[in-house]
């Protein structure tokens, strides 16, 4: 059988698409795929100098992200400026296509099919496009003309495809790591002394982003839960996160699975990933103080799809914790159960998957 030979697009925005990509990576050579893994970040022109300023508006001034997240709701058409950066991109990844002969395009970023599309035009034969969408909210950006294939991992996320594109889409299992597949209780790690109080996780992504202080203080505050707060690569928020009495502050946790095992809830402000494994694992989440734009999104998503709970104060957290462990299975009743790389090896006629199964 001839070694299919898939091209994986990702953007290092955080981790939410890296992890995905790696995983989806994994799981396709194992079944055999020659897998190269392009980072969009480093293809695109002033890529580094993009992501810092994403990150610094994330940062500094949310909700200015968040108007420009709802912007693009109502109107996806990309500024010229942006148009000219993607069709640079995508000249560059139709070289990489080219050169490593391949035969399947998988994207974990918004922007990969939009890549892609600019990738055709220097191409002399299609190439099959997947896309793996990250957050169970569905922005806009998301979609486009060359995808042949949607994948999404939340029951309620289907619907929202469904009503933005007639494009095919799959229901799939997250793309986790394997550690997250057993569930809390099941294994014991260590991390919490004994006779402490139930762990509140408290996680912003990998960049540490939003009210994170204000969480834990608002978790400090219902009395109930000690927070342990992941900080991820922000030196500057782990030291700020350190300095509260009764707070746990981490940096960067290589086992997030380990550490969820040994926490009763997970206070988030965003979704994507975190979200994912969260849920993967049956760890009751509560959506706490999201993000502007896509946090939002994936907040709202998440209660109206799954009756997961949003909080905006310490008022409404306590509220909000209590329905998260009384419903703790909810968020993971949603997930799908079918291996993602089944469903991308489908377009190319090997492991059919049916729809929304």
């Amino acid at each position: 059988m001839t070694r299919q030979r898939i091209l994986l697009l990702t953007a290092s925005i955080g981790a939410g698409h890296d992890g995905p990509a790696r995983e989806l990576a994994r799981r396709l050579q194992l079944r055999g795929a020659h897998v190269t893994l392009v980072d969009l970040v480093d293809v695109a022109p002033f890529g580094q100098s993009l992501r810092r300023a994403f990150r610094g508006v994330l940062t500094r001034n949310p909700r200015r992200w968040g108007r420009i997240c709802a912007s693009f709701e109502k109107s996806p058409r990309l500024p010229v400026a942006a148009r000219v950066l993607i069709a640079l991109a995508g000249r560059r990844v139709a070289q990489v296509i080219d050169e490593g002969s391949i035969d399947l395009v998988v994207s974990t970023y918004l922007f990969g099919g939009r890549v892609m599309g600019a990738a055709r035009e220097y191409l002399d034969r299609a190439v099959p496009v997947v896309t793996y969408v990250t957050d169970p909210a569905v922005h806009p950006l998301w979609i486009d003309d060359v995808t042949d294939l949607y994948l999404a991992t939340w029951t309620f996320t289907m619907p929202l495809l469904r009503g933005l594109t007639a494009t095919p889409a799959a229901l799939v299992a997250p793309a986790t790591r394997e550690p997250f597949n057993s569930r809390p209780g099941d294994v014991r790690t260590g991390w919490q002394p004994s006779g402490d109080k139930p762990w509140a996780l408290v996680v912003s992504g990998s960049w540490g982003v939003g009210d994170v202080v204000g969480a834990a203080r608002d978790v400090l505050a219902d009395g109930r839960f000690r927070p342990v707060v992941v900080c991820g690569n922000n030196a500057e928020l782990l030291a700020e996160v350190d300095a509260i009495p009764g707070v746990i502050a981490l940096g960067w946790v290589r086992d997030m699975a380990a550490l969820m095992r040994d926490c009763s809830v997970a206070v988030l402000n965003s979704g994507g990933l975190t979200l994912a494994e969260a849920a993967s694992i049956g760890l009751p989440v509560v959506h706490h103080k999201p993000l502007p734009g896509q946090g939002e999104m994936n907040a709202a998503a998440c209660r109206a799809g799954a009756g997961a709970p949003v909080s905006n104060d310490v008022l409404q957290l306590r509220a909000a914790l209590d329905h998260a462990l009384a419903n703790a299975a909810s968020l993971t009743r949603t997930l799908g159960d079918v291996d993602p790389a089944a469903a991308i090896l489908s377009i190319l006629g090997r492991d059919a998957v049916a729809e929304g199964r």
